[in-house]
This record gives C-alpha cells, structure tokens and sequence, in this order.
C-alpha cells in the first residue's frame, strides 16, 4: 500500500565539533600572533638585552679527584681542566 521512500542519511557534523575546530583554530591563531609579535616587532629590543649581559670569564683551575684501585694503586690522577658554566646574574629578569 504506502510505500516509503527511503531517506538518505544525511552526513551531518555536530555543530559542537565545529564550534570545538572553531576555538582550536582561534588560539592556535593567537599563538601565531603572539610569537610573530614576540619575534618581529620586538626582537630587536630582545637582541639589545642579550647584548647588554655581561659576561664574566673566571679562569680555575677545576679540581677533580684521584681514582684508585682496589690494591691502592692511582687510576686516574688529578689534572687541571677547563670547566665552563653559567650563573644567572642578578640584574636578569626572569621570563614569567
């Protein structure tokens, strides 16, 4: 008698995925901004106060320590190397 028609599924994404793809889309766009920002309209006043640190060369000696074996003879003996390391002065700013 009545015969149905078949209806075809419609491929439909929920409009909260699309609000979800929205958002992710809108702060990875912020993202770029603000490293574009960081990068190009102030990187010059960022170079400036790398250039502005000081650095200090100490010339040590570095002491290290004797090996020896289980008989008490010296497997590694102790001789003067050069060490390099860093310490944060205190007029840097730390980065929040």
């Amino acid at each position: 008698m009545f015969k149905r028609k078949k209806e075809k599924k419609k491929h439909h994404i929920p409009s909260r995925i699309n609000i979800f793809f929205f958002l992710v889309f809108l702060m990875f766009s912020i993202l770029i901004l603000s490293l574009g920002v960081i990068q190009i309209l102030e990187g010059d006043s960022h170079q400036e106060r790398l250039a502005n640190q000081a650095a200090n060369i100490v010339t040590q000696s570095v002491p290290r320590g004797i090996i020896f074996d289980r008989n008490n003879n010296v497997i590694v003996g102790n001789s003067s190397e050069r060490a390099i390391t860093f310490t944060r002065s205190s007029s840097a700013t730390r980065a929040r």
